[in-house]
């Protein structure tokens, strides 16, 4: 991922060193099996919700955490 996007992350759950890793590697691996980069993620509607949708599975198969626990949004820092 670009060194100038930041990963952006609303939680309802408890925000835990596992959790921000899990959220971490879900949203590489996503970005990697997409063949977009992050910029035609964070620019496409569909694609951050396909996102959104792909590391909220991958917590509740992992985590066991509640579906749509989080909401990931990609930004520029600034």
């Amino acid at each position: 991922m670009n060194d100038n996007i930041a990963i952006s992350v609303s939680l309802l759950c408890e925000q835990t060193p596992e959790i921000l890793c899990t959220i971490q590697a879900s949203v590489s691996t996503f970005i990697a099996l997409c063949g977009y980069s992050a910029e035609e993620v964070m620019d496409d509607e569909n694609l951050t919700d396909a996102l959104n949708s792909y590391v909220n599975n991958e917590l509740v198969s992992e985590m066991d955490l509640r579906y749509g626990s989080v909401t990931i949004n990609l930004v520029y820092k600034k």
